[in-house]
């Protein structure tokens, strides 16, 4: 049976203290793919500033990530530490600022977009490398989220974060076996006629 396979975007955000759990959402997205996208049709696709975004001018730098970026994305995966990043005209943080968005937009349409936000909870091997502003920065945003409805993930070391995102992914991917569309052998047959030279 022929399907037409589904693209989740996983919208990636997160100040640059976390590059490791970064590298192993991008490694369980593939082993994900490898063991689910044949059986379902669906393959996430992780896209972030850092991958998809181009050097550009606008009225600030996030500026030009959000109109590059935009909002669509499925999935909204948000990870922090000890940082929080650095201020936009617009929030505290890029980090914060894209939140934002992927929260409004599940407020205006909540089957849209799977929103997931994970916080680091282990100290850093190096104490001196802490910022307390930005340490103080993540604590009142983890607050603020929560007043919001949010229910976050907290993980201490790199494989418990990795064992969390596989299985929320696996659950998310799995509900998109329900919304991809089958088409009937006659439809494909005369489709692929009437595209013939």
């Amino acid at each position: 049976m022929n399907r037409q396979h589904t693209v989740v975007r996983i919208f990636l955000a997160s100040p640059d203290d976390v590059a490791e759990e970064r590298q192993i959402l991008d490694d369980v997205v593939k082993s994900i793919n490898a063991g689910w996208s044949d059986n379902l049709g669906a393959r996430f696709e992780v896209v972030s500033w850092k991958t998809h975004a181009n050097p550009g001018i606008g009225s600030d730098p996030q500026a030009v990530i959000n109109r590059q970026l935009g909002t669509d994305y499925d999935v909204f995966i948000g990870i922090m530490w000890t940082r929080f990043g650095s201020p936009t005209p617009r929030a505290d943080s890029g980090t914060e600022e894209e939140f934002e968005q992927a929260y409004n937009k599940y407020i205006d349409s909540p089957d849209s977009t799977h929103v997931m936000f994970y916080f680091k909870s282990n100290s850093p091997k190096n104490l001196d490398e802490i910022n307390v502003q930005q340490l103080e920065k993540v604590r009142e945003f983890k607050n603020k989220i929560s007043d919001k409805g949010v229910l976050f993930g907290s993980f201490g070391e790199s494989g418990e974060f990795r064992e969390l995102v596989n299985l929320h992914l696996t659950r998310i991917i799995q509900v998109y076996d329900d919304k991809i569309q089958y088409l009937p052998v006659n439809e494909i047959l005369r489709a692929d006629k009437s595209n013939a030279i």
